[in-house]
Parts: C-alpha cells; structure tokens; sequence
C-alpha cells in the first residue's frame, strides 16, 4: 500500500545526495526497500491526544533501504504528518554506512535516551 507519506519519502530518497538508487552510491543489485508508519487517530481528533498524553503528530513513517546482500549498509529516512489534512514533512535520516555493523538498533535506542537527557523538548511524556 502506498500512502502519501510513503511517496514522499520515496521521491526524497531518489533527490537526496546520497541517492540509494544511484548506481554510483549504491553497490548491491537492488536495495531491499520497507515502510512502516505508526498512526496517532487521537491527534486527528481535535484535543483528544491531550487527554490521552500522546503526541500530537498524527503519523510518522519510516523508510528503510538495506543493501541486499549482505546489509553492509543502509539508509534511513523519517516523515511525519501533522494532521491526514497536512502534506507530509521530512524529519531526519540516518546513514548506516556499515550497515548491521553499526549495531543500529541499540545505537538508536542509546541516541533516544542521550537526547532525553539534554533537553526536556525529547522527554517522552
């Protein structure tokens, strides 16, 4: 299924300048391209997400793109929709130019948690 946030981060993964479908950057035969978005119906909702102290982005979606032998390396692009009424917004991106051998994963959850601890603007609340 192809939303409109999934479109979009297609078309900005094929503009950006390290382009995972430009045959220059990219190594393998073809990247193994997934999606996944999380949906917030309370932020669609008039003040329903402040009730249920969610957040008040209504989608966010992620693109992964992972080399296909052997995930040497990948990208990863975030967007986000404000409201189902709103164009989507890109967000961030993380380059993973050794692939599984960056510990992604872990990382990641090692950024969140140094983030939360600069500045209340990342505090899960």
């Amino acid at each position: 299924m192809k939303t409109a946030l999934k479109g979009f981060l297609l078309d900005y993964a094929k503009t950006h300048p390290s382009n995972p479908f430009d045959e220059e950057n990219y190594y393998g035969g073809s990247p193994i391209i997934g999606y996944h978005e999380d949906v917030n119906p309370d932020a669609d909702n008039g003040d329903a997400w402040l009730e249920s102290c969610t957040s008040y982005i209504w989608k966010v979606g992620t693109l992964t793109l992972l080399d296909d032998n052997k995930r040497d390396f990948g990208w990863v692009f975030i967007g986000i929709q404000r409201t189902s009424n709103e164009p989507p917004e890109f967000f961030g991106f993380y380059d993973l130019p050794e692939g599984e051998n960056t510990d992604a994963s872990r990382v990641i959850k090692r950024i969140v948690t140094c983030l939360q601890n600069s500045d209340c603007i990342f505090e899960d609340r």
